[in-house]
């Protein structure tokens, strides 16, 4: 992120009626893009029924294919709550989070974490889904960092994959290369239970196989998408 970046984060930052302009904009113009675009959607009738018993889950998606993962989510199925950094960055994504209907929930990378922790598990407990990113908040990007098989060790909620892709849409300049979706043209999105089973007592090593497994089922998800669009 370049200097002129920082310095405009930290200004939305410490404003909150800035805040507030910057992240109704954004998620307007998300909204925007949404409803423009013709959508193919694959997976979706499995994640519904499973949401439909009551259980939540946990869904997983690159940093880089985040901007469409909220408004794929059906709010009519159940809440759905979304990890964000304490950083200026993260502000700024959790104001247009919540515009999309998520429940923001603030992490740090110290010992404060707890409440934050205990704050998901309390949620998820109650029926809520947890949305998070395989790689975020700041990569590297591709590497699962594997917070979401921790998440379904502690909770025993199943995993599902998300990927989306567009026809039309542009890259920013970002550590991730974030695809930004334009309007009025066609897309995918994908949802895939994870077949993966995470024990609550893994034995030494089973965690991180996991690990790579999923890293790459995401990468062959995300690939899937993007041929998709280059096929149609």
């Amino acid at each position: 992120m370049t200097p002129i970046m920082v310095g405009l984060i930290k200004r939305i930052r410490d404003s909150q009626a800035l805040l507030d302009s910057v992240t109704w904009t954004i998620a307007t113009y998300l909204k925007f893009t949404f409803r423009t675009t013709k959508w193919e959607k694959r997976g979706f009738e499995a994640l519904h029924a499973h949401v439909a018993t009551g259980e939540p889950v946990i869904i997983i998606c690159w940093h880089q294919r985040l901007i469409h993962a909220p408004m794929s989510w059906d709010h009519s199925k159940g809440k759905a709550a979304t990890l964000r950094s304490a950083s200026r960055a993260g502000v700024v994504s959790a104001g247009v989070q919540e515009r999309l209907g998520m429940i923001p929930i603030e992490m740090h990378d110290d010992a404060s974490n707890m409440a934050g922790s205990r704050k998901i598990a309390k949620l998820m407990k109650s029926g809520v889904t947890l949305g998070i990113t395989a790689d975020g908040p700041e990569g590297p990007a591709r590497i699962f960092n594997g917070a979401g098989l921790e998440w379904a060790r502690l909770t025993g909620k199943p995993i599902y994959l998300f990927a989306s892709s567009t026809r039309r849409r542009s890259f920013w300049n970002t550590w991730d290369k974030l695809m930004v979706p334009k309007p009025f043209t066609r897309g995918v999105m994908l949802y895939q239970k994870w077949d993966g089973v995470v024990p609550r007592k893994p034995e030494a090593g089973e965690m991180e196989a996991l690990r790579q497994k999923l890293e790459v089922d995401l990468n062959a998800l995300t690939s899937d998408a993007d041929a998709i669009m280059s096929a149609d």
